[in-house]
């Protein structure tokens, strides 16, 4: 009887041990499954962080390049609108240098002047 006993406490020990064995093996496998969910899925997010980036850059110099081509439009506006400006400055002048030159009285001004300077 005493021999049944110590067999029967000696399978117990081993089932026990194998019973130990099955979880720690089980609980091992799913500690490597979670770690290698959370490296494929950090991967998989810093891929999309990438593309989105790329996505930002690209839509941000659209945008900027549109602003800048719309600031450069203004600019060429305001400078044809100057160059405008002065050409017709510069035209009304040139009028008025003309109707002088046409004006004896002027000319004959500009005559004795230069006879003056001619005598001394």
């Amino acid at each position: 009887c005493e021999a049944n006993l110590q067999l029967q406490c000696w399978i117990r020990v081993i089932l026990a041990e194998r019973k130990v064995q099955a979880a720690r093996e089980q609980f091992n496998a799913q500690r490597i499954q979670s770690v290698y969910r959370q490296y494929r899925g950090r991967r998989t997010y810093l891929a999309m962080l990438v593309v989105a980036r790329w996505c930002q850059r690209r839509q941000r110099g659209v945008a900027g390049r549109a602003h800048y081509k719309k600031v450069y439009e203004i600019r060429r506006a305001a400078i044809v609108i100057q160059c405008a400006v002065r050409i017709r400055q510069s035209t009304l002048v040139m009028i008025e240098l003309k109707q002088e030159a046409k004006d004896l009285s002027n000319v004959a001004e500009e005559r004795d002047k230069f006879r003056e300077r001619m005598e001394q």
